[in-house]
């Protein structure tokens, strides 16, 4: 009984040791995210990494905490980002005809098919 409880215990040491947390999102990160999405003057205040915006914890979430400007209006910017394998730190927003995303190198809009 001592040695699966010993055994257990050591799994779930090493799977925890060696799970991926995906990698902290960066300043210069989540400034070219925002500028992707079309935020000029952007001066990032802080990123609250594994957290959304709704207080919603997990190591895929990040909130950034910035001020820019869009729109020539000054503005403060709360703004979730997710962490995909792929994609690396995004953006999402879904929609009637399908799903924008933002990545820090680029804007992708994925549609279904019976939409284009």
């Amino acid at each position: 009984m001592n040695r699966a409880l010993i055994l257990l215990f050591t799994l779930t040491l090493v799977s925890t040791l060696f799970a991926g947390d995906p990698p902290p999102l960066r300043r210069a990160d989540a400034q070219r995210l925002l500028e992707n999405m079309e935020w000029h003057e952007v001066n990032i205040v802080t990123i609250q990494q594994g957290v959304n915006n709704k207080g919603v914890v997990a190591p895929i979430y990040a909130t950034i905490v910035a001020l820019a400007t869009r729109d020539s209006k000054h503005q403060q910017v709360l703004q979730n980002a997710y962490y995909d394998e792929e994609r690396g730190w995004f953006f999402y927003e879904l929609t009637e005809k399908g799903a924008r995303i933002w990545t820090k190198e680029r804007y992708i809009e994925l549609k279904p098919w019976n939409t284009w």
